[in-house]
């Protein structure tokens, strides 16, 4: 069983279930080529509607799945993508470490990992001890 009651409040973000205008967000995220510089994949081609749509059937599929997943791997993989506008606000750190409560204290975690590109050293620098 999962137990994790959202919203989950930080100092300066929140951690809340995901809403139909965040996937518009989230299409400006993926094609932005500053952010998505260190992030495995490139940016998008795919037409905004397409992804738009296509992310709204996905959405579905996952929420019935994560359920399913998080009991049987207790593994996670942490990614933090943070729009433009908000770098050097320490709003990465934050949620990092919100996110390893989660996995630790909620969902029973074995492991968790983030995946980091070596040139990324703002991204490096919120997964070493302080």
């Amino acid at each position: 069983m999962i137990d994790i009651s959202l919203p989950i409040i930080g100092k300066a973000i929140v951690i809340r279930e995901m809403r139909d205008e965040d996937i518009e967000l989230l299409y400006d995220l993926e094609t932005d080529n500053e952010v998505k510089r260190y992030v495995g994949g490139g940016t998008l081609s795919r037409p905004r509607q397409d992804w738009i749509e296509r992310m709204r059937q996905l959405r579905v599929t996952h929420d019935a799945l994560l359920p399913l997943i998080v009991t049987c791997i207790r593994r996670f993989e942490i990614q933090v993508i943070i729009a433009k506008q908000y770098w050097g606000k320490r709003l990465g750190k934050e949620a990092v470490e919100l996110l390893m409560g989660v996995a630790f204290n909620n969902l029973n975690a074995l492991s968790v990992v983030s995946v980091v590109h070596p040139e990324n050293n703002p991204s490096l620098k919120l997964y070493q001890p302080p």
